[in-house]
């Protein structure tokens, strides 16, 4: 059975940009534009809903980072964030991704989307539907708290400390 291509990124360093405890940041070892990059989470989650409350709103705002060091470094003139979640949805790998895509204008990249407009009688029945499992959207899952354990260091004179930090401009 073949490796997920998002958890394999964590052994690839040459494309990881940024790691810290819930998420990396990597260029796209698939992607086909120019500084495509993919905000993961370090723990391999399939989709969305399985991604815990906390973690997915880490990887936000290291994908507002990537989205801004995006910008930065290729002078584009905007990106576009997203999460393809689930296959109908166009989700190709088994792993929890917000893609940074660099644009440009005219960049001949289609991510066009038309919607149809749904009637009265569509958004009553949608609203009926909804309704009941929109009730705790505001609930949100917490990161566990662990227990600080504080070092005492005996051996360390607190008047010698004091005096250096008194020192500092």
């Amino acid at each position: 059975m073949a490796k997920c291509p998002f958890c394999e990124v964590q052994e690839r360093e040459e494309l990881i940009l940024f790691q810290d405890d819930k998420g990396i940041v990597a260029i796209n070892p698939d992607g086909k534009i120019p500084g495509q990059l993919v905000v993961v989470p370090k723990d391999h989650l399939t989709i969305v809903e399985q991604t815990p409350d906390y973690i997915l709103g880490h990887l936000a705002v290291l994908a507002n980072k990537a989205s801004t060091a995006v910008f930065e470094a290729f002078g584009v003139a905007g990106t576009n964030i997203m999460i393809t979640n689930g296959i109908a949805a166009g989700q190709t790998e088994p792993h929890v991704g917000i893609h940074i895509i660099p644009r440009n204008e005219n960049d001949g990249i289609a991510l066009n989307w038309n919607p149809r407009q749904a009637d009265e009688e569509q958004l009553s029945t949608i609203e009926l539907q909804l309704k009941e499992y929109t009730k705790g959207v505001g609930d949100f899952q917490k990161e566990e708290k662990q227990e600080v354990i504080e070092e005492k260091h005996d051996d360390v004179d607190q008047d010698y400390l004091i005096k250096h930090l008194t020192r500092i401009p």
